[in-house]
């Protein structure tokens, strides 16, 4: 047979072997320290010394423990907090005369935590209001809130701030209780209602979260930061310092919006409006049909026929006829036969970035108004469209008139309409000033607004304002 050997590797429980042991590694700032002593030659009681040093290796406290017990093995208790003094980092040494060594456990009084909450869940706030509800003009309405940056704390406002974290201490927790507390430039400006939270059972690595109900006063200066300090403790399971998980936060930040409109008054050239190149057009089976240019030129004050003579016009703009257009001045059909191609414009959101909160600026499309009717009622001699891509991918590449074709943004099903949608049903003349609020989207031609106006909305598109977002229509 073969020859096998047994190789036994640092102490061996014996009461032939004098020793002294505790029954952990580590011990919380409230734990029972439980220790046994191994000598057969003693009789009971037997007495271990036992000594408590902080984090920088300091003696903080000497105690004696009393075993008792028969047969070489004796065992005695005390209370880490209680019957002697630890700190959190430290440690706890047994002595005992004649044994082998001593032995030593470190001492834990602080739960192990993450923060995994960062940024927070910041819901209710007041100021929803402050920034407009209506649909049309208010800044983004986001579904009803006009806020999109809610994780922000405004001047006045009652907010709810969920806070969550990992425990990662290495066992379950019992009785895990988070205090909330402030400290920076505008911690005299917050005040909590619920502290401390208390949550109770955490299991090995679980996140849990508490609900916080906090409060800013009216007088909170804008953009003005605040540290919110979490500190957790679990006291049942001997957790008593506090672990301190930090974020830091800025206030009234996003009240205020700016809200920049974007208008072409064509007032002396068409200025960064240009003519797309022609539209590729082909029957079912292939054919190409022909196609050519518009030619769009800005209408000028020679034209016989251009813009509208209004002194309350788009964009407050009072010019006569300052227009773009396409054809000539004559009153009879002057138009390109087949024309196929976009005045069209590329830009950029001109706030672009990130804003004083630090977070990105976010555009949003509103809503577009025209001005224009047909030289004739019923006038079905051409069609018009207009297409938009809010985030169009070419960047400062012009699109050419077949990807302007395919914009993802259309007016109508088809992005086409022949001149009808436009007839003003009523005694119009081109030249002649009309009544009528203009650029009013809550108005149609029934209810004040300018009789041959059309809005059309964009159902809220937004997105962020980066360096690298562009716009083509």
């Amino acid at each position: 047979g073969m020859n096998y050997s047994l190789v036994v590797v640092g102490d061996v429980a014996s009461q032939a072997v004098t020793q002294v042991s505790m029954d952990k590694g580590r011990y919380t700032c409230s734990d029972t320290v439980k220790i046994t002593v191994n000598d057969a030659l003693a009789s009971s009681p037997v007495s271990v010394t036992l000594v408590s040093k902080n984090s920088l290796a300091a003696t903080i406290d000497t105690q004696i423990v009393s075993c008792i017990g028969s047969n070489g093995v004796f065992v005695g208790t005390i209370q880490s907090g209680s019957g002697i003094v630890v700190a959190d980092g430290g440690s706890l040494t047994a002595t005992y005369p004649g044994a082998l060594r001593p032995w030593t456990a470190t001492v834990a009084c602080q739960v192990g935590a993450t923060d995994v909450g960062f940024p927070p869940t910041v819901s209710g706030g007041c100021d929803n209001a402050a920034a407009g509800t209506d649909a049309i003009t208010s800044p983004l309405f986001n579904g009803g809130s006009n806020e999109f940056y809610t994780k922000y704390m405004d001047a006045g406002e009652y907010s709810s701030y969920t806070f969550k974290f990992k425990n990662t201490t290495g066992v379950a927790l019992t009785d895990a209780t988070v205090n909330l507390s402030f400290s920076g430039g505008a911690a005299s400006k917050m005040s909590v209602f619920n502290n401390p939270v208390h949550i109770g059972k955490v299991a090995i690595d679980g996140v849990v979260g508490g609900v916080f109900q906090v409060y800013t006063d009216p007088s909170a200066s804008a953009l003005t930061g605040v540290t919110m300090n979490f500190d957790i403790t679990s006291p049942a399971d001997g957790y008593t310092v506090a672990k301190r998980l930090s974020q830091s936060q800025l206030l009234q930040t996003n009240d205020a919006v700016t809200r920049l409109d974007s208008c072409s008054t064509f007032n002396t050239s068409l200025g960064s409006w240009a003519e797309s190149t022609k539209v590729t057009r082909t029957l079912n089976d292939g054919t190409p049909i022909p196609t050519a240019l518009n030619t769009w030129h800005w209408a000028g004050p020679t034209q016989v026929i251009g813009a509208e003579l209004r002194v309350d016009g788009a964009c407050g703009n009072a010019t006569a006829n300052a227009a773009a257009m396409t054809g000539g001045a004559l009153t009879t059909s002057n138009f390109n036969n087949n024309a196929d191609s976009f005045l069209f414009l590329n830009f950029q959101p001109a706030l672009r970035g990130n804003g004083p909160s630090g977070q990105p600026y976010r555009y949003a499309w509103k809503w577009h108004s025209f001005y224009h009717a047909s030289e004739a009622l019923g006038n079905q001699g051409g069609v018009w469209g207009a297409f938009y891509n809010n985030n169009w991918s070419g960047g400062a590449v012009v699109p050419t008139g077949d990807q302007l074709a395919a914009f993802p943004i259309k007016l109508g099903e088809t992005g086409y309409y022949y001149h009808t949608v436009f007839d003003y049903l009523g005694t119009w003349n081109w030249d002649a000033a009309n009544g009528g609020t203009p650029d009013d989207p809550h108005l149609n031609p029934n209810t004040g607004g300018a009789p041959n106006q059309l809005i059309i909305t964009f159902a809220n598109v937004t997105g962020p304002a980066t360096a690298s977002t562009y716009f083509a229509y």
